[in-house]
């Protein structure tokens, strides 16, 4: 849901619905008539977690321009050539031949936001903080 917020405000209109609290019986309507048309409920809270995200990642000169070319949320597919089973996945960002992967992690004192950058080519890992 971060990811989505960050990279397209368009997409996550079309996929997420703030609702009110759920231990209410209007915050209950409203996130069943939300899934009745394929939207999935949040809270503000989960909703004011990603605009924080998405600020600090804007306001950090690295994460920015990690972030600032390339494609969203990119699913990619394959087969376990060990096994033949079919394997999936989706990856934050990728830009050209160099994978973004965001991580946040919750009730830190500071707020913590972690990125990781690594190149195929260079086979470096770049790690920043973004407090």
């Amino acid at each position: 849901m971060i990811t989505c917020a960050f990279w397209s405000i368009k997409k996550f209109l079309e996929t997420y619905k703030v609702c009110g609290p759920r231990n209410t019986k209007a915050g209950k309507a409203d996130a069943k008539a939300a899934q009745a048309v394929g939207l999935e409920p949040i809270t503000a809270a989960q909703f004011l977690e990603a605009a924080y995200v998405k600020g600090a990642i804007r306001a950090h000169p690295v994460a920015n321009e990690l972030f600032s070319n390339g494609q969203p949320e990119v699913s990619v597919y394959g087969e376990d050539a060990g096994t033949g089973l079919k394997v999936k996945g989706k990856l934050d960002w990728l830009d050209g031949d160099r994978v973004v992967d965001l991580k946040t992690v919750g009730r830190m004192a500071p707020a913590l936001l972690h990125l990781q950058s690594k190149s195929p080519r260079s086979n470096t890992i770049c790690r920043q903080r973004i407090t």
